[in-house]
This record gives C-alpha cells, structure tokens and sequence, in this order.
C-alpha cells in the first residue's frame, strides 16, 4: 500500500481483498476518510467481495467459516487510489465571523491530517488517548478531568484532529470549549452545551457453552454528541464526521441564539407578568381602600341617622314640663350626658369620651376587655 503526498493510498486489488475479511468495510471507510457507499463501490468495480450478515459475529464466535475467494474471472483494474473525501461545501452553512474574530477561521473547516499546534485541552489528553494505560471494550477513555473523548487507540489520532479543529474553530468564531465539573462544553452565545465524542461499539452476543456472553467491539465509527435537549447526534455515514465540522458548529450557533432568544423571551414575560402582578396589587389596593371607604360612609350614615332619632329624643325629653319640676337636677344632669352621648356618637363630631374611648361605635361593644384586676 503506497502513499503519496496528498495522503491519497493505493491499494491492490488482492490487498484490498484481504482487508475487507479482516475488518468489517465499515471500519475500512472509516479509516479511509471515505464515506461506508463509495468504499463498498470501489469493492463492487474490483469484484471484491464483502463478508455477508453474520460473518463477523460468527468469526468471534470461532463458528467454522467458509473460505472466502476473490474470483478468478476478472479483467478490470488491479488496484485503486483511495482519496479522503472533503466536503467543502459546509463551510457555507456557517454564517460570517463575528467582528474581531480570526479571519482565516473559516480554513479551520477543514480538519488537518496531522495534528499542529495543537489546543492545550488536546495536549492535556493525547498520550491518555495514544497510550492508554488500560482499555474497556477495546475503548480508551480521556477521563472525566479531560475533553470527554472515548475510542480506540487506532482512532485516537483522528479524534484528537477533528477535536482540536473543532476547538479552534469555535475560539475562532468568538466561542470556547471548556471541562467544567467532569463534564466537556462549549460555550456559545454565553450558553453551555455539553459535548462529548466516542467511537460506536457493535454489541454481540456470544455463546459460551449454556451461558451467553455480550461483546462490545469498536466499529470506527465516530458520534459527536450533544447531551443538551433535543439531543443530537454526528456521525460516520455518507459523510464523515470531519466533513461535517462546519454543520456541527453551525447548529450549535442556531441552539445559542435559540437559547439566547428564549431568555430573552422569558426574561420579557416575566417582567410582563411581574407588571400585571403589580398593576393588580395596585388595583385591589385601591379597590380595599375605596369599599372601606364607602363602609365608613355608610357607618356614617347610619350613625348620623341614629343621632338625628337620638337628639330628636334628647329634645323632647329636655323639654318635659314634668319631668323639669318634679326631677328638675336630675333632669338637667340627664339631659347634658345625653347630649355629651350624641355628639361622641355624630360621625361629625366624634366628641371625646374617656369612658367611651374603648367601645367600637359600629357594633357598641368594648374593642378589648382588659384581663387586669390590681388589687
């Protein structure tokens, strides 16, 4: 298999063959940079065949497999160059650059076949990725104190470039990817959106005398995640997920501003609501204060009704030719505590009375009864 300088491969057609009952073409693709279709057409214009449905869990299982054989009758080409796809045409999806902003930000779409210069977040966690110190289901993880990366030390490298590509890009576009409590985010728009990349592992189930044993082997594939709701996910397909940065930070962009709109949304209703609530705290203020008002007023008028049927009785009785000379003293006394009553009754008067001062005119009963008897 040679190389060239455009990191375009050429492989033989035998050589080819021997890959594809290797590894699953899906891992192939993947490594290739190439989408899973266009790996398996180069196979279909060499007539390589590809291991059918339950070849590879058969495999595992150390099941008996029939030979594979790449046919005889063949008179086409002996070997294909196999050139990574770069879709370009995501870079369009991204809107224009912030003022200030690095303006070669755009190149960064494209993710470098090698690592240069690269993030400190992306240092702190190579040789954890490169050369882990132990592997669960085939898997290196970055650990929770890193950029939360989960794959295969063969993928590694390519994980560790489209995550230092997706770094710069975001710094570039005036946004950033921080750890922040175990957990990876980029922070757009003032919002966090959590993150993290892994590569996919195919579950079989294999079977070890009466007992059934599940296996999690690493695929090639690799999924970016974004852990926030809706959840969403990129991965390998007809496109790679290098081939998909720009799409990436794109939607993440349109979710900031989604998100940004929202508060400001819910910002504004608040304060809307908060203004109803005090225009009706105002409102029913006024309302209590009106009615108590016009109870007063109504208070008011019946009392100075009854005062008017009391002096009205306080003048008859005062002038009482009978009682003026039989109980003369007495009579005056009444009469003048009568009238004392009558005006500390009228709501227009409200004259002070020291025995009276306690008594509630509305319902004529003592406000508070003191519970003190001093001796």
């Amino acid at each position: 298999m040679e190389t060239d300088d455009k990191l375009s491969e050429t492989i033989k057609r035998e050589e080819l063959f021997t890959m594809v009952w290797k590894e699953p073409a899906t891992k192939l693709a993947a490594q290739f940079q190439i989408p899973y279709p266009e790996f398996k057409k180069i196979c279909d214009n060499l007539s390589v065949p590809l291991p059918g449905s339950g070849y590879w869990s058969k495999l595992r299982a150390g099941k008996p497999i029939p030979e594979a054989i790449l046919p005889a009758n063949y008179s086409g080409p002996l070997e294909v160059v196999i050139e990574p796809k770069v879709i370009e045409k995501r870079a369009k999806s991204l809107p224009t650059l912030p003022e200030g902003c690095d303006t070669g930000a755009e190149k960064l779409i494209k993710v470098s076949a090698k690592l240069v210069n690269p993030d400190p977040l992306i240092v702190a966690v190579k040789d954890k990725l490169e050369k882990p110190k132990y592997l669960h289901d085939g898997l290196a993880w970055s650990g929770s104190e890193y950029i939360s990366i989960k794959v295969t030390p063969k993928n590694a490298s390519r994980a560790l470039r489209f995550m230092d590509a997706f770094i710069k890009l975001l710094k570039a576009r005036g946004h950033d990817l921080i750890v922040e409590y175990h957990t990876t985010y980029a922070f757009i728009k003032n919002e966090k959106f959590e993150l993290r990349l892994r590569e996919k592992t195919i579950r079989n189930i294999v079977k070890e005398g009466s007992w059934d044993r599940t296996i999690n082997t690493p695929s090639g594939i690799l999924i970016f995640h974004l852990d926030e709701y809706p959840r969403r996910e990129w991965k390998d397909g007809k496109l790679l997920l290098e081939d998909r940065l720009g799409e990436i930070v794109y939607y993440l962009e349109q979710k900031g501003k989604e998100k940004k709109e929202q508060k400001i949304r819910w910002q504004k209703e608040e304060e809307e609501r908060q203004e109803r609530e005090r225009i009706q705290r105002e409102l029913e203020a006024r309302q209590e204060k009106e009615l108590a008002g016009f109870k007063n007023l109504l208070q008011d008028a019946k009392r100075w009704k009854e005062v008017k049927i009391l002096r009205e009785y306080i003048a008859d009785m005062k002038s009482d030719s009978t009682l003026k000379t039989n109980h003369a003293e007495a009579h005056e006394a009444w009469v003048k505590w009568a009238e004392e009553k009558a005006d500390w009754y009228d709501p227009q008067i409200n004259l002070a009375d020291e025995l009276m001062n306690n008594v509630d005119k509305e319902t004529l009963t003592l406000k508070k009864k003191s519970i003190y008897h001093g001796w």
